[in-house]
């Protein structure tokens, strides 16, 4: 169905498909600001690059270690455990996309949602056994319908020395290394716990980024689904 609407939109315009409520709130804030929709659209894409690219470190999300300061400051919020559980455990931290929040002067204001998904057990969590090689292995997001469109956050560090390994692994002719098996629990629930960081960003003339500040970090919710 999202692909038939998306056809009959190609040519229409005016006509703004949505992944999130959260896409909604920017086209809104869009719209009723005196700055060119085109022009945010633009620059919505630089701030997407800005704020993260996956694989780069000087990413602002990675400088700022935003990440870790929420996980930081809001240790109690995000480790809760809910009813009937005994504990949980974090697992992929998601990004979305930004969204334009309002222009003032030179400076532009966005909200980029930062969502720790989250795994909770208990005594009668089960248990399940996997398999992977140690140099083909990959744990990508897989996509998660409440989620669209975000990006998976890699929180792992990087050195020039670790990104050469990973290539020559990836690309040796040589035997597949070994199968390694692992014994992983099923969590009895799967949920996410959600934050919106407000930043802001000088765009100067020439449309490049400078000065930016972190506004706020502001706590959205936790939905065990």
């Amino acid at each position: 169905m999202t692909e038939a609407l998306v056809k009959k939109s190609i040519a229409a315009q005016n006509v703004h498909l949505l992944s999130s409520i959260e896409e909604l709130k920017g086209l809104i804030n869009t719209l009723v600001s005196n700055v060119d929709e085109a022009f945010i659209e633009q620059m919505k894409a630089v701030a997407a690059s800005f704020f993260y690219e996956p694989g780069d470190r000087e990413s602002y999300i990675y400088k700022q270690e935003i990440t870790k300061r929420i996980l930081r400051d809001f240790a109690s919020l995000i480790f809760a455990i809910p009813p009937d559980q005994n504990e949980v455990e974090r697992d992929k931290t998601l990004v979305s996309r930004p969204r334009f929040r309002e222009k003032v002067g030179d400076r532009m204001f966005w909200v980029s949602r930062i969502a720790f998904r989250m795994k909770a057990f208990n005594e009668s969590s089960s248990s399940v056994i996997t398999t992977s090689t140690p140099a083909f292995g990959y744990s990508g997001f897989s996509g998660y319908s409440g989620f669209a469109g975000y990006s998976t956050i890699n929180e792992e560090s990087s050195t020039p020395e670790l990104e050469a390994l990973k290539l020559s692994n990836a690309v040796s002719v040589g035997p597949v290394p070994p199968l390694v098996f692992r014994v992983s629990r099923v969590p009895n629930k799967i949920g996410h716990v959600a934050f919106d960081v407000s930043w802001s960003v000088v765009v100067t003339p020439q449309q490049q980024l400078r000065e930016p500040n972190v506004e706020a970090v502001d706590y959205v919710e936790t939905n065990w689904g």
